[in-house]
């Protein structure tokens, strides 16, 4: 999925639209040429954060701290170190989880609800 993300040339309120794709993590990604030419894949939250805070430390990954890849708002952004992202990442996934079903059961509220065990009685009946 393609997709442009607004990058801040400085710190009047010019900007440039910078084509970007999602990667299958839900992260935005920049196609960069390096010093050599070669084309790169650069996460836009590593940009946001390099650009910010300075080059990235040794061992140290992107947290997004609400889970959602797509946030490049930088207080949602920091450096962490690489061994702690298992249980950083699973958290946010699971809090992510538990909003989304959230927001799902309430668009379901004021729609009639059955139980499922009546739904399999019905379906064996057929």
């Amino acid at each position: 999925m393609n997709s442009t993300t607004d990058m801040r040339l400085d710190e009047g309120v010019e900007f440039v639209r910078v084509p970007t794709i999602l990667n299958e993590r839900g992260e935005r990604i920049l196609l960069i040429f390096d010093e050599h030419g070669i084309q790169r894949a650069k996460p836009v939250a590593e940009v946001v954060l390099e650009t910010l805070f300075g080059t990235r430390p040794s061992d140290h990954v992107v947290h997004f701290k609400d889970g959602d890849r797509s946030n490049l708002d930088p207080a949602n952004l920091e450096w962490i170190p690489e061994s702690e992202t298992t249980d950083a990442s699973a958290r946010a996934k699971a809090g992510e989880v538990r909003r989304r079903l959230d927001a799902f059961r309430e668009s379901l509220r004021g729609f009639p609800q059955t139980d499922s065990a009546e739904l399999i009685a019905e379906d064996r009946a057929r």
